[in-house]
């Protein structure tokens, strides 16, 4: 093993500065450098900056609720949301729900109401759909009720309730 020592000259910033002073580098290896008296050595690039990722917004759901579409007339669509226990009729834009494919009558949703910070640290609100069921999976069928069907049908009226007509 040997230990060399070289000389090396740092370069100018490339702006008219002149070399700066000679420094001295020791290398230890298993062969001498021979011949090599001096390198020139560039000064390293500054660290790459950190980029400034933009804000990912954070949304927070601040009610969840599940429902169904009723029916829809022109721009609005009427929905049921079922809320501890009890039926509440509600107004949406038909749009947002087309979009979410909830188009046909009956069709179970659920809904999220949320809040997302903005990037100017104001707060806004907006309304998340999802279909609970594809539209083609339920269907209407109606049936003729006979003796026995009736019967049935008002034992679970009386049990459960009224008949809506």
């Amino acid at each position: 093993m040997s230990v060399s020592t070289i000389s090396y000259r740092s370069p100018g910033t490339g702006r008219g500065d002149e070399e700066t002073s000679e420094a001295r580098v020791s290398y230890s290896g298993r062969e001498p450098f021979g011949e090599l008296d001096s390198i020139c050595v560039h000064t390293a690039s500054s660290a790459p900056k950190k980029r400034e990722s933009a804000k990912v917004p954070q949304t927070r759901v601040l009610r969840r609720l599940k429902g169904f579409l009723v029916e829809t007339q022109g721009l609005d669509s009427r929905v049921v949301f079922v809320s501890n226990g009890e039926t509440v009729q509600y107004y949406l834009p038909t749009e947002q729900l087309k979009r979410a494919r909830i188009t046909a009558p009956n069709q179970p949703f659920e809904m999220d109401e949320f809040e997302m910070e903005t990037v100017d640290g104001g707060y806004a609100i907006g309304y998340r759909f999802l279909a609970l069921a594809k539209p083609t999976d339920g269907f209407t069928d109606v049936i003729e009720l006979d003796a026995e069907r009736r019967r049935k049908r008002d034992l679970i009226f009386k049990k459960f309730g009224k008949a809506q007509d």
